[in-house]
């Protein structure tokens, strides 16, 4: 099996693009719940 190695960089990009998609489905959870929460009878 071949191991990919990635620079250093590359790792950051991949880490700021997982953080990046965690924050954002946060967001999307939390605004989700307070639409449920306060807007809808």
């Amino acid at each position: 099996m071949t191991r990919i190695e990635l620079t250093r960089t590359e790792r950051l990009l991949l880490a700021a693009a997982a953080v990046r998609g965690a924050a954002a489905g946060a967001v999307r959870a939390v605004t989700t719940w307070l639409i449920d929460r306060f807007l809808t009878p």
